[in-house]
Protein backbone atom coordinates (compact mmCIF):
# COMPACT_ATOMS: atom_id res chain seq x y z
CA UNK A 1 0.00 0.00 0.00
CA UNK A 2 3.01 2.66 0.95
CA UNK A 3 4.20 1.36 -2.76
CA UNK A 4 1.17 2.57 -4.65
CA UNK A 5 0.69 5.98 -2.23
CA UNK A 6 4.57 6.82 -2.72
CA UNK A 7 4.29 5.93 -6.56
CA UNK A 8 1.35 7.65 -6.93
CA UNK A 9 1.83 11.09 -5.61
CA UNK A 10 5.40 11.01 -7.52
CA UNK A 11 2.91 10.33 -10.70
CA UNK A 12 0.68 12.99 -10.13
CA UNK A 13 3.87 15.56 -9.95
CA UNK A 14 4.76 14.10 -13.20
CA UNK A 15 8.27 12.35 -11.57
CA UNK A 16 7.44 9.57 -13.63
CA UNK A 17 10.62 8.07 -13.38
CA UNK A 18 10.64 7.87 -9.82
CA UNK A 19 6.80 6.81 -9.54
CA UNK A 20 7.50 3.90 -11.31
CA UNK A 21 10.45 2.65 -9.54
CA UNK A 22 7.92 2.43 -6.54
CA UNK A 23 4.68 1.26 -8.95
CA UNK A 24 6.52 -1.89 -9.72
CA UNK A 25 6.01 -3.27 -6.49
CA UNK A 26 2.10 -2.69 -6.71
CA UNK A 27 -0.52 -5.39 -7.24
CA UNK A 28 -3.63 -3.25 -8.09
CA UNK A 29 -5.56 -2.43 -10.89
CA UNK A 30 -4.92 1.29 -10.06
CA UNK A 31 -1.11 0.84 -10.45
CA UNK A 32 -1.31 -1.19 -13.84
CA UNK A 33 -2.77 1.31 -14.85
CA UNK A 34 -0.37 4.19 -14.10
CA UNK A 35 1.97 1.97 -15.74
CA UNK A 36 0.01 1.37 -18.69
CA UNK A 37 0.01 5.16 -18.49
CA UNK A 38 3.51 5.39 -18.43
CA UNK A 39 4.70 2.82 -20.64
CA UNK A 40 1.93 4.59 -23.67
CA UNK A 41 4.40 7.79 -22.94
CA UNK A 42 7.10 6.48 -24.03
CA UNK A 43 6.02 4.65 -27.00
CA UNK A 44 6.36 0.72 -25.41
CA UNK A 45 2.74 -0.74 -26.96
CA UNK A 46 3.74 -4.25 -25.41
CA UNK A 47 4.37 -2.97 -21.90
CA UNK A 48 0.81 -1.01 -22.20
CA UNK A 49 -0.74 -3.98 -23.33
CA UNK A 50 0.77 -6.42 -20.63
CA UNK A 51 0.20 -3.88 -17.85
CA UNK A 52 -3.88 -3.53 -19.53
CA UNK A 53 -3.90 -6.91 -19.22
CA UNK A 54 -3.46 -7.55 -15.55
CA UNK A 55 -6.31 -5.16 -15.15
CA UNK A 56 -8.76 -7.14 -17.49
CA UNK A 57 -7.60 -10.33 -15.94
CA UNK A 58 -7.60 -9.96 -12.41
CA UNK A 59 -10.20 -10.52 -9.75
CA UNK A 60 -9.94 -7.27 -8.20
CA UNK A 61 -10.15 -5.44 -11.02
CA UNK A 62 -13.40 -6.67 -12.14
CA UNK A 63 -14.97 -6.86 -8.79
CA UNK A 64 -13.44 -4.24 -6.21
CA UNK A 65 -12.93 -1.45 -9.20
CA UNK A 66 -15.02 -1.19 -12.12
CA UNK A 67 -13.73 2.23 -13.29
CA UNK A 68 -10.42 1.05 -13.55
CA UNK A 69 -11.77 -2.13 -15.38
CA UNK A 70 -13.39 0.67 -17.81
CA UNK A 71 -10.27 2.90 -18.27
CA UNK A 72 -8.44 0.08 -18.78
CA UNK A 73 -11.02 -1.02 -21.53
CA UNK A 74 -10.74 2.07 -23.21
CA UNK A 75 -6.91 2.32 -23.17
CA UNK A 76 -6.68 -1.43 -25.14
CA UNK A 77 -9.02 0.75 -27.78
CA UNK A 78 -6.91 3.61 -27.74
CA UNK A 79 -3.69 1.24 -28.83
CA UNK A 80 -5.69 -0.27 -31.50
CA UNK A 81 -6.29 2.57 -32.80
CA UNK A 82 -2.59 3.58 -32.61
CA UNK A 83 -2.09 0.55 -34.72
CA UNK A 84 -4.89 1.61 -37.08
CA UNK A 85 -7.34 -1.15 -36.02
CA UNK A 86 -10.02 1.05 -36.31
CA UNK A 87 -12.85 -0.76 -35.96
CA UNK A 88 -11.69 -2.92 -33.00
CA UNK A 89 -10.53 0.26 -31.53
CA UNK A 90 -14.30 1.54 -31.70
CA UNK A 91 -15.29 -1.50 -30.38
CA UNK A 92 -13.29 -1.40 -27.65
CA UNK A 93 -14.14 2.30 -26.77
CA UNK A 94 -17.79 1.93 -26.63
CA UNK A 95 -17.65 -1.40 -24.87
CA UNK A 96 -15.57 0.70 -21.91
CA UNK A 97 -17.79 3.78 -21.98
CA UNK A 98 -20.75 1.46 -21.63
CA UNK A 99 -19.32 -0.22 -18.70
CA UNK A 100 -18.43 2.92 -17.06
CA UNK A 101 -22.19 4.67 -17.82
CA UNK A 102 -23.22 1.21 -15.67
CA UNK A 103 -21.09 1.88 -12.43
CA UNK A 104 -19.95 5.54 -12.51
CA UNK A 105 -23.11 7.43 -14.78
CA UNK A 106 -21.59 10.99 -14.16
CA UNK A 107 -17.90 10.68 -15.16
CA UNK A 108 -17.16 13.70 -17.14
CA UNK A 109 -13.50 13.86 -17.60
CA UNK A 110 -13.65 10.08 -19.20
CA UNK A 111 -16.41 10.72 -20.98
CA UNK A 112 -14.81 13.55 -22.34
CA UNK A 113 -11.82 11.51 -23.61
CA UNK A 114 -13.55 8.60 -25.11
CA UNK A 115 -15.71 10.86 -26.94
CA UNK A 116 -12.64 12.48 -28.74
CA UNK A 117 -10.73 8.71 -29.11
CA UNK A 118 -14.27 7.79 -30.80
CA UNK A 119 -14.31 11.25 -33.14
CA UNK A 120 -10.83 10.67 -34.20
CA UNK A 121 -11.22 7.01 -34.80
CA UNK A 122 -14.47 7.83 -37.46
CA UNK A 123 -12.29 10.80 -39.13
CA UNK A 124 -9.83 8.24 -40.01
CA UNK A 125 -12.10 6.35 -41.44
CA UNK A 126 -13.57 9.33 -43.34
CA UNK A 127 -16.85 9.16 -41.77
CA UNK A 128 -16.95 12.69 -41.19
CA UNK A 129 -21.30 13.00 -39.43
CA UNK A 130 -20.17 10.54 -36.73
CA UNK A 131 -17.58 12.70 -36.07
CA UNK A 132 -19.35 15.65 -35.78
CA UNK A 133 -22.15 13.73 -33.82
CA UNK A 134 -19.05 12.66 -30.81
CA UNK A 135 -18.03 16.16 -30.91
CA UNK A 136 -21.48 17.70 -30.79
CA UNK A 137 -22.00 15.10 -28.06
CA UNK A 138 -18.86 16.22 -26.21
CA UNK A 139 -19.98 19.95 -26.20
CA UNK A 140 -23.90 19.06 -25.39
CA UNK A 141 -22.57 17.35 -22.10
CA UNK A 142 -23.59 18.97 -18.63
CA UNK A 143 -20.83 18.94 -17.35
CA UNK A 144 -19.51 20.50 -13.95
CA UNK A 145 -17.13 23.50 -15.97
CA UNK A 146 -19.96 24.95 -18.14
CA UNK A 147 -20.85 26.04 -14.56
CA UNK A 148 -18.70 28.08 -13.55
CA UNK A 149 -18.55 31.85 -12.83
CA UNK A 150 -17.28 33.90 -14.82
Amino acid sequence: MIYFALGSKYYWYRDYERAITYLRHVDTVEGWNFLSTYHYQKNNPDSVAYYLRLSLTTRQGREDRPIHLAIAICNMGRIEQDEGNIDTAIEMLNAGLDYMKKYHPYEPPFEAGVYVSLGECYLDKGDIVTTRHYLDTLRNRDVPWKHRRK
